[in-house]
């Protein structure tokens, strides 16, 4: 009987431990807020091109004996965009020429392209870095978007091509051209 109330002692010393250990405990917390779910990565392969005389006469008269247009600007892919995101998305693009350039084009909506889409001329003097929408206006949908997709991201290349009949040059005229990507959360 002595070994029993001796078996019983040590096994309620031993769990004694275990029980005290089992009532203390404490926990912690926190809030994890999204706000910049979306990292957009522009890389620029876009190089200046020269056109000669020649070289424009022979493009317009391609065009007009049932050639594409419009034609392409370099051996792109000229700009890669990659967006690495959190959430739903989808990249609009326009472009913008300083104004004494846009006289130089006759149709601004009909002289730029990103993958044979026409883009929009940035009439609004978009800043990409803070554009909150809306999304129409002067963005085009260029036809690219996604879902969550960290942490690789998704790449699309873009050819960027143009339509000379849209021009109304002289020699020595220049054009500066800038392409802006927009990406919106479309979760929102």
């Amino acid at each position: 009987m002595k070994k029993l109330v001796l078996g019983v002692i040590l096994a309620g010393m031993v769990l004694v431990p275990f029980a005290a250990m089992a009532d203390t405990g404490g926990s912690a917390s926190a809030t994890l807020t999204l706000e910049a779910v979306i990292n957009t990565i522009v890389t620029d392969n876009w190089d200046n091109l020269t056109i000669t005389q020649n070289e424009l006469v022979d493009s317009i008269l391609a065009i007009a004996n049932g050639g594409t247009v419009p034609i392409e600007w370099g051996a792109g892919p000229e700009i890669t965009v990659v967006v690495q995101a959190m959430t739903d998305w989808k990249v609009w693009a326009t472009y913008y020429a300083p104004a004494a350039d846009l006289a130089l084009i006759d149709l601004e909506d009909s002289f730029l392209y990103l993958n044979s889409v026409a883009l929009l001329f940035d009439d609004a003097g978009i800043d990409v870095l803070t554009y909150a929408g809306p999304y129409l206006g002067t963005l085009t949908d260029v036809s690219f978007s996604g879902s969550n997709n960290l942490p690789a991201g998704t790449s699309k290349d873009f050819e960027v091509q143009w339509d000379p009949s849209q021009i109304d040059a002289n020699a020595n005229d220049a054009l500066d051209l800038t392409v802006k990507f927009v990406v919106e959360d479309t979760s929102i």
